[in-house]
């Protein structure tokens, strides 16, 4: 158990870092992700601090994607949902479960 002390936005963020890091990641659930980096295969992006998920260029969106880039950048903020994790405790994650298809 950890207790974090204090008031206002620092205190704040701390209990938002501990929380995050105490964190498991769960699969079928949403999370707020940053893009770490992109390659020719898709994206590496942070759902929890210090872990990562990849963002295969397939997951991106509906229909073919060319290019990671053209979807999305490093430093982009994105919501990716966590389809499985395998034996060797990799991530997979997309972004075109949470958009509707057109």
């Amino acid at each position: 158990m950890v207790t974090v002390s204090g008031v206002g936005e620092a205190a704040e963020r701390a209990r938002d870092m501990v929380s995050g890091l105490m964190q498991e990641p769960e699969v079928g659930r949403v999370y707020e992700g940053v893009v770490k980096s992109t390659t020719a295969f898709g994206a590496f992006v942070e759902i929890i601090p210090g872990v990562e998920g990849l963002l295969h260029i397939s997951e991106l969106q509906h229909g073919r994607t060319e290019k990671t880039e053209d979807v999305v950048k490093k430093g982009d903020h994105l919501r990716v949902k966590l389809l499985e994790v395998d034996e060797r405790g990799r991530m997979r994650l997309s972004r075109k479960a949470l958009i509707e298809k057109n």
